[in-house]
């Protein structure tokens, strides 16, 4: 360790860095400070500004601007802004990078999450030191400064993308794009979601996994066929520099680059590399780059996969030994998920119980479908059919992984909600891990010894997961969501929770980005009852999609609805929707009481006199 002086600079310098952040950053980081935007400018005031375009992303009907040294005028009044975003309706015209670029329209401000466990946008973007957006029709440009390099791999980007979606279509197309380029914009949401409950979404990203099969490849490529490690790492390091510029520069790649350019440069100047020293010091850039990217779910992830794998994997296996691939790569996936535990947890709420095995297959695949991807494009700029027969290998391996992720999820316990743990189960668990590390590098014996201690983790799972919601049950507790224009009124005692209405007529797909993250934060994967009131649009909508969505969202038992004299079209088709997925539909009538120990829920209205009585907002009360 004492040889290890870089490593032990970094380490006390992010220690030092996360403890300055976490008391004081509030006073000094620009990030958590209000922008001199959201000072002076009112949210939806008309704004003229002016600012170079640094990225680009086109959509299907608007293009996504990224603008920095923003220039706002607002009432005669000039303020400035690091960054802004301008969602650009006037497609026509085609900004380059680096040009200036002059628009206007109604600023906007991020904002924060409305129920606990909802997308935080407004946090999103200031980790990213972006604090506001605006959607324009019309944006004047200044042509005569543009970075042509960066131009040029722009529309590489887009061709190669665009022949993607050509040759395997747009739903496996726009996998290959996200997986190769990094182009996320029309990727098939419904497949990003499966992926992402079956715990492979990591494929998806240009991580560092994926950098490691691109550019470690290249760089072996070239080292051996030239037979040299400084031509090797040259051309090596000048293909990942450009492959980065192109894809964009994210944390998981930068963590990658950073190890990489260590890793080339001890081969080429014959010194050892030290994956300690490659770590922290990759953690350095990050954080002097973005110093809130502690709190960053991919930060937490990229950075706990890759000491799961270099650090905890090479004390339960001795490659020197044992070099049986499949238990080599089990132990990996195994290290990765002790590692990372917490932190799907705390982030994600819930983790899928067959994700270890299914990575087994998934991730040897991957470099297969990186290597045909990028073969596919290499070849199709010189006849078309050739890259169409190459993607299809593609085609069948994503099909696969669909496939298993699909039956995957039909099998009992595939997913596991527990909620957002406490941060001293978080404690206790990483405690937990530091002590079983150090019992096993100070016990000897063979790696099946070793690896049979990994049963010493069960305490800290177990106290890991008894500071989860879905174990701490309140005895009671009701909160009315924020669904926009709309009612959601929540309702828990102990195991028993129940839904009042549902819906929204100013938020699309509610359930999905609204009421289901609240209910997983909550450490709820299944509704005993889910009260409607009435068949109008802001009661219902959410309902509806809930019960699209049973298998991938939050269940329901029982759906109740009031008498059926006062059904609407909207209700029967609702009762019409939980009958086809199975949910158990129950009408209530006045004075119908539901008991849960002492909590007691009453139907009021209607009572019977129903004469006269108009369908619609207070036609069922309880």
């Amino acid at each position: 360790m004492k040889e290890r002086k870089l490593f032990l600079w970094c380490l006390s310098f992010l220690v030092i860095s996360f403890l300055g952040i976490q008391l004081c950053g509030k006073y000094f980081l620009e990030e958590w400070k209000l922008s001199n935007a959201e000072k002076n400018i009112p949210p939806g005031s008309r704004i003229e500004i002016a600012g170079y375009l640094y990225r680009k992303e086109e959509a299907s009907d608007y293009q996504i601007l990224y603008l920095k040294n923003v220039s706002i005028t607002y009432q005669n009044q000039s303020t400035k802004e690091s960054q802004i975003i301008v969602y650009n309706k006037e497609i026509k015209k085609n900004p380059m990078i680096g040009n200036k670029v002059i628009c206007s329209g109604e600023a906007e401000f991020f904002e924060a999450a409305s129920n606990p466990g909802n997308f935080d946008r407004k946090w999103y973007y200031q980790k990213k030191k972006i604090h506001a957006y605006l959607w324009t029709e019309q944006v004047d440009i200044e042509p005569w400064r543009k970075c042509i390099f960066k131009n040029t791999l722009l529309e590489m980007r887009t061709s190669w993308s665009m022949f993607l979606k050509e040759m395997a279509g747009e739903k496996y197309g726009g996998i290959l794009s996200a997986m190769l380029l990094g182009d996320k914009t029309e990727m098939d949401e419904e497949t990003k979601e499966l992926y992402q409950l079956n715990g492979i979404a990591h494929i998806l990203a240009i991580s560092g996994l994926h950098l490691s099969f691109v550019g470690h490849g290249f760089y072996q490529l070239v080292r051996k066929s030239s037979g040299s490690y400084l031509i090797g790492g040259l051309i090596g390091l000048t293909f990942m520099t450009v492959y980065i510029m192109m894809i964009g520069v994210s944390i998981s790649a930068l963590r990658a680059v950073v190890m990489f350019v260590l890793r080339v440069a001890a081969d080429m100047s014959g010194r050892i590399y030290d994956r300690w020293t490659a770590v922290s010091l990759a953690a350095v850039v990050v954080i002097l780059w973005r110093p809130l990217s502690f709190y960053d779910g991919g930060f937490q992830l990229s950075f706990g996969a890759i000491v799961g794998v270099q650090f905890l994997k090479s004390i339960l296996v001795d490659k020197k030994k044992d070099k049986r691939l499949l238990k080599d790569f089990i132990i990996s996936n195994v290290s990765i998920q002790i590692l990372t535990f917490p932190i799907l947890l705390y982030h994600y709420f819930e983790f899928p119980l067959y994700s270890v095995w299914l990575n087994i297959i998934v991730v040897p695949l991957m470099s297969l479908v990186l290597l045909l991807a990028a073969a596919s494009v290499l070849a199709g700029s010189i006849w078309s059919g050739g890259g169409a027969l190459i993607v299809n290998g593609c085609v069948w391996i994503l099909e696969g992984y669909e496939y298993l992720c699909d039956r995957i999820l039909d099998l009992p316990y595939a997913r596991i909600v527990t909620g957002r743990p406490k941060m001293w189960g978080i404690a206790a668990y990483y405690l937990c891990v530091v002590v079983v590390i150090g019992i096993l590098c100070l016990r000897k014996g063979n790696s099946r010894k070793r690896a049979g201690l990994l049963v010493l983790f069960v305490p800290g799972v177990i106290v890991l997961l008894a500071s989860c919601p879905f174990v701490m049950k309140k005895e009671f507790e009701t909160t009315m969501l924020d669904v926009g224009q709309g009612d959601c009124i929540y309702i828990e005692q102990g195991e028993f929770s129940c839904l009042v209405d549902g819906g929204s007529s100013t938020v699309n797909r509610v359930a999905k980005y609204r009421m289901e993250p609240f209910l997983k934060y909550k450490g709820v994967s299944e509704l005993d009852y889910v009260f409607v009131t009435h068949g109008d649009w802001d009661h219902i909508s959410g309902i509806q999609e809930m019960l699209e969505r049973q298998r991938e969202g939050v269940q329901i038992k029982n759906l109740v609805l009031p008498d059926k004299s006062v059904w609407d079209e909207s209700l029967w088709a609702l009762a019409r929707l939980a009958s086809s997925k199975g949910v158990k539909i129950l009408v209530i009538h006045a004075g119908d009481v539901l008991q849960n120990g002492l909590l007691q829920i009453e139907c009021l209205y209607p009572d019977g006199q129903l004469d006269g009585v108009a369908i619609g907002n207070g036609t069922f009360l309880v």
